[in-house]
């Protein structure tokens, strides 16, 4: 069911798509409340898509153990729900620590542009993906992309030096990454933030510690 402050539940396959057409760029999608079951605003399901493409998503929250303050990307053995975002912003959302107040991902996270404001986590031991390129950015200090230990991202395309990912181990330090192939040559940023403060520099580039 659809709890009465969520949005939109995406689910038997359906697929979404999200713009901004207002004449400056200032639409909004915002929850009202708080919800006590997954995916305050957006609810992605198995197998069902939402591409995000421009404006605002925010207000979304979720307690009691729920996940997805403002969007819940679903997975499982059914197939993979997916976000994919080139552009816009996700924002505002809340839930308990590492349950993505913005979004949680036990499915799949394509972003090449826009904008996530931290929460961002994804789950541990599923068949969970996040894909990164482009201008993409999630950002937060404190609380930027939390991935639980074993837990990779991918780098599938070339990131622009306006790319900004912020990045939060469970363990502390470790590979968080082993996409090497796609951006060799290349020298482009992200933005690190971990728990132990370590410094990665891989062939090609400059990771910037702040």
């Amino acid at each position: 069911g659809k709890p009465a402050n969520r949005t939109f539940f995406i689910l038997n396959g359906g697929e979404l798509t999200i713009c901004d057409c207002s004449e400056h760029e200032t639409g909004k999608i915002v929850a009202q409340g708080t919800n006590k079951e997954n995916g305050g605003n957006i609810m992605v399901g198995s197998k069902s898509t939402l591409n995000l493409q421009g404006g605002t998503i925010c207000g979304g929250s979720v307690k009691d153990g729920m996940f997805g303050g403002n969007i819940n990307v679903v997975g499982n053995a059914s197939g993979n729900g997916v976000l994919n975002m080139t552009g816009g912003c996700i924002t505002g959302g809340s839930a308990d620590v590492n349950a993505g107040g913005n979004v949680y991902v036990s499915g799949t996270l394509n972003i090449s542009g826009g904008q996530i404001d931290g929460f961002v986590a994804v789950a541990k031991g599923t068949l969970s993906q996040v894909n990164i390129s482009g201008k993409a950015q999630i950002l937060g200090e404190e609380n930027g992309l939390y991935l639980p230990a074993n837990e990779l991202i991918n780098i599938n395309g070339l990131l622009e030096q306006t790319a900004k990912i912020y990045i939060v181990l469970e363990s502390g330090s470790g590979v968080f990454t082993q996409s090497t192939s796609a951006y060799k040559g290349t020298t482009f940023f992200i933005i690190l933030q971990v728990f132990c403060k370590n410094i990665f520099v891989f062939s090609g580039i400059s990771l910037v510690l702040r």
